[in-house]
């Protein structure tokens, strides 16, 4: 806003104080009076504040100092995660950076362990329809199963009451 401007604004506002302060009738109160003066001067105040919230001044100033609050603000949050770790503590970066490692660490686990149980459910599918393809066979279906165990260093079984050799027993 140019200075002409703002010597408006001011003229304006003590110009109309001056009309508030003529008005006065010698039949008011002294009181009354005072409220008059005072609404006036609030009115004009409001009335002058309102165009200079309207101006492209005063709404470049508002940006530039919203800019310089977030400029500060981010400069803040740098010194305080600088003094921390230089005192060997953990800032907020760093705790927000682990919980998103942990977030993505707890995400693979929980995927590899379903592609797992998935692999396994389908092997111990297909070796169960094995198991009923080759019920005569039981036997030497058993020993090659128990060799493979043996090859691969895996315990044995838990009994689930299934199979061969499972039925009936606890």
């Amino acid at each position: 806003m140019e200075n002409t401007d703002f010597q408006g604004m001011w003229s304006d506002l003590i110009s109309k104080m001056v009309e508030a302060g003529g008005s006065f009738s010698t039949d008011q109160s002294p009181p009354e009076a005072l409220r008059q003066s005072r609404s006036v001067l609030f009115d004009a105040w409001a009335e002058l504040w309102q165009q200079w919230a309207h101006t492209p001044e005063f709404l470049q100033l508002l940006k530039q100092t919203m800019g310089m609050n977030f400029q500060m603000r981010k400069q803040m949050n740098d010194f305080w995660g600088q003094l921390r770790h230089q005192s060997q503590g953990t800032s907020r970066q760093d705790f927000d950076q682990l919980m998103r490692a942990m977030r993505h660490l707890e995400r693979r686990l929980a995927d590899t362990s379903e592609r797992i149980f998935g692999r396994l459910e389908d092997i111990e599918d297909r070796l169960d329809s094995s198991v009923a393809d080759q019920s005569s066979d039981a036997p030497t279906h058993e020993r090659r199963v128990r060799r493979h165990r043996v090859r691969l260093g895996s315990p044995r079984p838990r009994n689930r009451g299934r199979g061969v050799g499972g039925e009936g027993e606890s």
